[in-house]
Formats: structure tokens, C-alpha cells, sequence
């Protein structure tokens, strides 16, 4: 009876989500620390070579054409006067964690999408925090003040049309409320990429020929065609991309899982090609992964490595094992794969992390049963910690 009333009165709800936005995230962080970057073009791109991938772009930038992903020549080109920015990813991301620890004491729904984006759930929370976009104001006037930072925040009853709130070529209001029932036709100009489903669709060149000869170009133009003809078109998203054209979208805001995870990671001080020298910093760095998950009484069932490039390209590779393992030469095939798979460029690494994850806790066992590699193992461990292997890597010593 107690569970059915507490259903009741979640159906009754009004749903209230807000998109917080600060675009040029990486760009707004380095003009707070060098103002000489505002109002003209800048990007972020690792300055060792001209075949570096641009990582952001200032809405200076974007005007003239430049994207991210795009080659540093093509960008310097095009602009002149473009200022280059080297990035700092360690500064981005302590940043961007501490919007998270802001996000995490207003609401326990919060969802990070990308550094500076975050989705936050305040349904029920209207009594306390009152209209709104007042709460919203409060929330920027935050953020400005302890970061320098000003964002943008979209709100409505979800989020497909609270992240468009937040579109700075379609909305003019930096804090922007949508209503439920004006929702279908708030997104009817908005270019139809801005729904996830197409977006991705347009990856595939021979969805873009169709959506040119169509000449569908906005989300009103989606939501013209008929649903036997956006079967016929798009058969496996049809109904998807009729729901989300009317606004639609059900996929709830998902609060980060408080799992435990190891996390070892390497900051090569040389950046280095050598694939023996990779081998030799991912082999020791799964050892200290595998000594502290030991530590802890714990085994993994799954793991991720991920390499960073000299350009600052990031590549990450997560694998399932089939069975739950605690010693590092347990994993060293499955790192070999997983490095083969991800080291395909003739660029160099500078960063390297091995991350373990799906962790259980070891059972006790009885002596007889006991794995006789668990004393010399743990002899090891002591020997290591006692005297620790040293390979020099920059701000890592293992």
C-alpha cells in the first residue's frame, strides 16, 4: 500500500531538469588564466606538430569555420592571427570536478557529459529551491564568482530540450526556460543534428546524401514526414526519431556510480615511440595496480587501458575477463591486446593509466585450499613496498 502511494505521487512530479553549459570549456578556463585570449580567435591544440588535432575552439574561432578534431595547419590557415594554446588536461578535469562536488550538493541526480556540460534532476525540489529560472540565475552567479567562469543553462521537463536551451546560434537568453507544452515547437528551427539519433546518423555519408536529397534540414522537417515514411527511411530509428523530433525523451539523468576502482597512471617525463619502453611502463604500473587492489582484499573482472599521444590525442580501450583475477601476469596478455589495439599511430606517448574495475572481495580460504602463489606474492608485495622499483616517468614514481 505504502509503495503503491509513494508511485502515486511520483507520477505527479513535474520533471525539472537543467542543462548547465559553459561551451569553449578548455578556451573559458585559459582566458581566466590569461585575459590577453578574450574576444579573439584561440583554440587548443598541442603545438608540437602541425598533424595535431584541435581540442577546443573559442566562438571567435568557430565564426571563421574552425572545428574541433580539426588539423592544426588547416586551422592556422585559416586564421592568422589564431592563438594557439597548448592544453592541460590536468587542469580541465580538476576544474571540472570541482562543478561536480557544486552539482553533487545541490542535487544527488546529477549526470557529467563532457568537461563543463552536466545535467542536473531538480524534480521535487521546487518547494525548496523556488521558480526556476531564479534558482538557475543563483546557480551561474556561483559560478561566476568562484571561477570566473559563466555558463549557460537550459531548463525544461528533460534533457534533449534543456541541452538545446543552452545553444547560443538559437537562444540569446542566457538562462532559458522551456515549458512542457511549448516543447515540440521550441525545437521545430534547430538544425536537426541537434538530436542525438541524427547526429549520428550523419556520420554515415550515405544518411547525409538522403537527408540533402530530402532537404531535411531542421527538426520541424522530421516531424512533417509521416511515420510510414520514416520507417521507410530510417527502419531501425523511426520511432526514436519521431518522439525526439516532438520533444520527447524519456532517458533519466544518471548520477555517477560510486564503485571502487584502482587507478594507476604515468606521466612519461620523455615522450617516447619505443614500443619496449611502453611495455616495460604498462607492466610496472599494472604490478603497483595489482599490489594495491591485493591491499585492499579485492579481485577485478574488468579493466581499462589508455594511452595519451604526444598531440594530446586521448585513446582508451576497456575489456571484460573471463574470469576474476588478483595477480598482475594474469593480465598481461589481455594488455598486450589491448595496447595492440590502441597503439596504431606513428606518434608518441606521453601518458599512459591502467584503471581496474568491477571489483569483488576475496573470499577466506581455507589453508588447505589456500593458492600456493598467494605467500610469494605476498613476500613480493612486502619486498616492494619495502624497496620499490623505481622507473622514472615525470610526476610518477613507481
Amino acid at each position: 500500500m505504502i509503495i503503491t502511494e509513494k508511485l502515486r505521487i511520483m507520477q505527479f512530479v513535474k520533471r525539472i531538469v537543467d542543462f548547465l553549459n559553459i561551451s569553449s570549456f578548455m578556451v573559458e578556463v585559459e582566458r581566466v588564466k590569461d585575459p590577453s585570449l578574450k574576444s579573439r580567435p584561440a583554440i587548443i591544440a598541442a603545438t608540437n606538430s602541425d598533424r595535431s588535432k584541435v581540442w577546443d575552439v573559442s566562438s571567435e574561432a568557430k565564426e571563421i569555420g574552425i572545428v574541433k578534431g580539426m588539423d592544426l595547419a588547416v586551422a592556422k590557415r585559416m586564421e592568422k592571427g589564431l592563438r594557439v594554446v597548448e592544453p592541460r588536461p590536468d587542469l580541465y578535469n580538476s576544474i571540472h570536478k570541482k562543478l561536480l562536488y557544486m552539482a553533487s550538493r545541490l542535487t544527488p541526480v546529477y549526470e557529467s557529459c563532457a568537461p563543463g556540460k552536466i545535467y542536473l534532476d531538480f524534480s521535487g525540489f521546487d518547494k525548496l529551491y523556488g521558480r526556476p529560472q531564479n534558482f538557475a540565475r543563483k546557480i551561474q552567479s556561483n559560478i561566476q564568482e568562484g571561477f570566473q567562469l559563466r555558463p549557460r543553462l537550459g531548463i525544461s521537463e528533460n534533457k534533449l530540450v534543456a541541452k538545446a536551451a543552452t545553444n547560443p546560434y538559437q537562444i540569446s537568453e542566457e538562462v532559458f526556460l522551456v515549458n512542457g507544452s511549448d516543447k515540440e515547437r521550441f525545437l521545430d528551427p534547430f538544425p536537426n543534428q541537434v538530436l542525438p539519433v541524427i547526429k549520428q546518423l550523419k556520420k554515415s555519408s550515405s544518411y547525409m546524401e538522403i537527408f540533402d536529397d530530402l532537404n531535411l534540414q531542421t527538426v520541424g522537417d522530421l516531424k512533417c514526414l509521416d511515420p510510414i515514411t520514416l520507417e521507410a527511411i530510417f527502419p531501425e530509428k523511426s520511432r526514436l526519431i519521431f518522439q525526439m523530433a516532438r520533444g520527447i525523451d524519456n532517458s533519466p539523468v544518471t548520477p555517477p556510480k560510486n564503485e571502487p576502482t584502482v587507478i594507476v597512471e604515468a606521466h612519461l617525463e620523455e615522450e617516447t615511440n619505443s614500443l619496449e619502453r611502453i611495455r616495460e611502463v604498462m607492466f610496472a604500473l599494472s604490478e603497483q595496480a595489482f599490489a594495491k587492489l591485493r591491499s585492499k582484499g579485492f579481485f577485478t573482472r574488468k579493466f581499462k587501458l589508455a594511452l595519451r599521444y604526444s598531440d594530446y590525442k586521448y585513446l582508451e580501450k576497456t575489456s571484460k575477463l573471463e574470469s576474476s583475477i588478483e595477480y598482475s601476469h594474469d593480465l598481461q596478455a589481455q594488455l598486450l591486446r589491448s595496447l595492440g589495439f590502441l597503439y596504431t599511430r606513428r606518434t608518441s606517448i606521453r601518458y599512459i593509466m591502467i584503471e581496474l574495475m568491477d571489483l569483488g572481495k576475496q573470499q577466506v580460504q581455507l589453508s588447505l585450499l589456500e593458492d600456493p602463489k598467494k605467500p610469494l606474492i605476498s613476500a613480493m608485495d612486502q619486498i616492494n613496498k619495502k624497496f620499490p622499483r623505481k622507473i622514472k616517468l615525470g610526476r610518477e614514481i613507481i
